[in-house]
Order: structure tokens, then sequence, then C-alpha cells
């Protein structure tokens, strides 16, 4: 029921999703570095941040980075 409500959202904008579900295995407790961590460009909304957020590419960050 969460994956079709999911893939139902679109925007004013025209954005849409694509959502299904992915039963694959994947392996469990993968410890990664706060250094690795520290790169990744996370900016939290102000509300719920802790669900709310962007990930946003390294790449486009440091072109953002570079037009000020």
């Amino acid at each position: 029921m969460i994956v079709s409500q999911i893939a139902r959202t679109t925007t004013l904008k025209g954005l849409k999703i694509h959502a299904e579900i992915d039963d694959r295995s994947f392996p469990a407790r993968i410890k990664v570095p706060d250094e690795e961590k520290d790169l990744i460009n996370l900016p939290r909304d102000k509300f719920h941040g802790e669900w709310n957020y962007e990930i946003l590419s390294r790449k486009w960050n440091c072109h953002f980075l570079n037009t000020a």
C-alpha cells in the first residue's frame, strides 16, 4: 500500500515518482566511517529534518559553491 501511494506522487511542476519493492537481500550492519558520512551533501528541512531532507550530489554542490 505504501509503495503504491509513493508511486502516485506528482508535483505541480510535473515531477512523477516511480516506486517498486526491491526484495533482494543486502548485507546488514555495514559501518560507514564518519569521514565518509560527512561528505554526503544532506541539507535538512527545518520541519522534521530527520525525515525531510535532500541528498544532493557532490558534483552539483561543488558547481554551486564555485558560482558565488
